[in-house]
């Protein structure tokens, strides 16, 4: 009955709080609540060990009395098997008995002897008294010991019933006792039983003492407890400034935590993009979780990301090839270790081999995206850069956004633009539907750079992506663009999309084809205005107006109602960007 009473006292006791995750290597695992007729396991019996060559070692200045049992147990001739037995030995080594031995020769005098006696009994019988004890004699030398020692003996303590004058001694101590990551260390395990505890008892506590571990505090708050960030800026501040002391940590440290807390930390490192550092963030955190789980991949792009927002592609690559060589890697993560192994040139990376046309496969770093670039010799990177400021000014449907331009280290000049699909090569085989869309999107959009009072020296099509089904245009290639009267601009892109149109209604013979609607076909021919082909142009795709055979039916029907209300509803989107042209 007494046992089972014991057994619950524990889970029973007001205010406990679940245990939460901590940072640290080793815990204490005897637990000497439980029945008595309770087997110890594995990890049990090699803490049980310890106690008991702490005692052999200090038998003589404990001087407990033991019976024959516990005797052998305590010179190692007996297994520690029975927790009965154990509870019964471990409960000698009472507080008193602990003052007796250390007011005794050789611990009263041998500093050092004291302080390994010491950091032995706060494992073994945590209290308040033995850890400020075993704080106060410690080796200068011996500081992450002691760190160590104190987290596994603050996890065992009755923090609830704390005194904020107790809380600050600990703290005063702490602060005397440990330096740089030490304290940091001893700092988290503190938290993992006092975060409530301090929280409460701020007011009273040193203001000075509160700064040095509030960081901690906060950033505790939101990886281990679970808590949200903090709307302020000077809160998330805090919190970025205590993962980054948490990070600093040496690497087998990090590698010591337990999994779940390195996940936690990992992803608020990686996701908290604007509060901590892409430097603060070790290797060691990631080269210790599991590569095949989900969320490293994830991860592992997020930080790819930011390495090479900052210019850390080596860095980047290798963070990345554990999980691009696996046969199941994701395809977003293959995509971005092939992009970071180009050629770099400025702050982007250019696709080394060549493509059609002047635009290649770019991936802009500081954007972290995907587009076509385009690269020129020193001599031409004045007028590159003038080309770019014109292109980043046209904030017009199917012209190309600018994602970044500059100078490379050789004095050459690069733009990337963002873009879908490839660069446009003309197939006389397209679909008549698509090939009437394809004339409509290039004039509008040659229509649109008139309008701003801008001239092209052509209309290649290889100066446009085309992606998309139906297959749609975007001008992403502006090279040789210059100011024009806008109206002497049209004057002058009149012509070049009549050419442009005639030479994508082409068949593979060079003539105009013979499956075109009827109405279109005769736009193409002679100096038909650009306002009426448009017009001709989205009146032939708002009715599908193909060509009849000799017995009444359509040739190049689309095959289904829902395609068609789709073409539909892109003509008349094109209607309205001629109507509004």
């Amino acid at each position: 009955m007494n046992e089972t009473r014991t057994a619950r006292k524990r889970p029973r006791r007001p205010g406990r709080k679940k245990k939460t995750l901590g940072p640290l290597r080793h815990r204490a695992r005897l637990d000497l609540d439980a029945p008595s007729d309770q087997a110890l396991d594995e990890q049990e019996t090699a803490e049980a060990v310890r106690h008991l060559a702490l005692l052999k070692r200090f038998k003589k200045s404990l001087r407990m009395s033991l019976n024959a049992t516990e005797d052998l147990l305590v010179n190692g001739a007996r297994a520690p098997d029975d927790r009965g037995v154990l509870k019964h030995l471990f409960a000698k080594v009472d507080r008193q008995v602990i003052q007796a031995a250390l007011s005794r020769e050789p611990l009263s005098s041998d500093r050092s002897l004291r302080s390994v006696f010491l950091a032995g009994i706060v494992r073994l019988r945590p209290s308040f008294d033995s850890l400020v004890a075993y704080l106060e004699t410690v080796a200068e030398d011996d500081r992450r010991g002691a760190a160590e020692a104190f987290g596994l003996t603050v996890n065992r303590l009755p923090f609830d019933d704390a005194s904020a004058a107790q809380l600050d001694q600990l703290l005063e101590l702490m602060d005397r006792r440990f330096e740089g990551h030490d304290h940091t260390q001893a700092v988290l395990g503190l938290l993992e039983r006092a975060h409530g505890p301090l929280t409460a008892h701020r007011a009273a506590l040193d203001p000075e003492r509160w700064r040095r571990i509030e960081p901690l505090m906060a950033a505790h708050a939101v990886v281990v407890r679970g808590e949200p960030l903090p709307e302020s800026e000077d809160g998330r501040t805090l919190v970025g400034d205590g993962v980054a002391r948490w990070l600093a940590a040496p690497p087998a440290v990090l590698r010591s935590y337990p999994e779940k807390l390195r996940w936690r930390l990992a992803e608020h490192a990686v996701k908290a993009a604007r509060d901590v550092l892409p430097d603060t963030i070790p290797a060691a955190v990631f080269q210790s979780l599991p590569v095949g789980d989900r969320r490293y991949a994830e991860l592992a792009m997020l930080r790819a990301e930011a390495l090479a927002r900052s210019g850390q592609l080596d860095a980047a690559r290798a963070l990345l090839r554990p999980v691009a060589e696996r046969p199941d890697a994701p395809p977003t993560v293959k995509s971005l270790s092939r992009v970071l192994a180009w050629p770099k040139k400025g702050r982007a990376t250019f696709d080394p081999s060549p493509g059609p046309g002047r635009l290649r496969r770019a991936f802009e770093l500081t954007a972290g995206a995907h587009g076509w670039g385009r690269t020129v010799p020193p001599e031409r990177a004045g007028a590159l850069v003038a080309e770019t400021r014109r292109q980043s000014e046209l904030l017009v449907p199917g012209i190309a956004i600018v994602l970044g331009q500059g100078l490379a280290n050789d004095g050459s000049a690069y733009v990337v633009v963002g873009g879908r699909g490839r660069p446009w090569t003309i197939d006389p085989a397209a679909p008549v539907p698509e090939v009437l869309q394809l004339i409509l999107d290039a004039a509008l959009i040659a229509r649109a750079v008139d309008a701003v009072g801008l001239t092209l020296p052509d209309l290649d099509p290889a100066r446009f992506l085309i992606h998309g089904r139906p297959a749609r245009l975007t001008l992403a290639d502006l090279a040789g663009v210059a100011a024009a009267d806008p109206t002497q601009a049209a004057l002058t892109h009149g012509p070049r999309i009549l050419g442009l149109a005639r030479a994508v209604a082409r068949d593979p013979e060079g003539r105009l084809r013979s499956d075109l609607p009827p109405a279109v076909s005769a736009r193409l021919v002679g100096n038909t205005p650009l306002p009426l082909l448009v017009k001709t142009l989205v009146t032939a795709l708002a009715r599908a107006d193909t060509p009849r055979t000799g017995d009444g039916k359509r040739t190049n029907a689309r095959p289904s109602g829902r395609k068609r209300r789709r073409t539909t509803g892109a003509s008349q989107d094109a209607g309205s960007a001629a109507g509004s042209d």
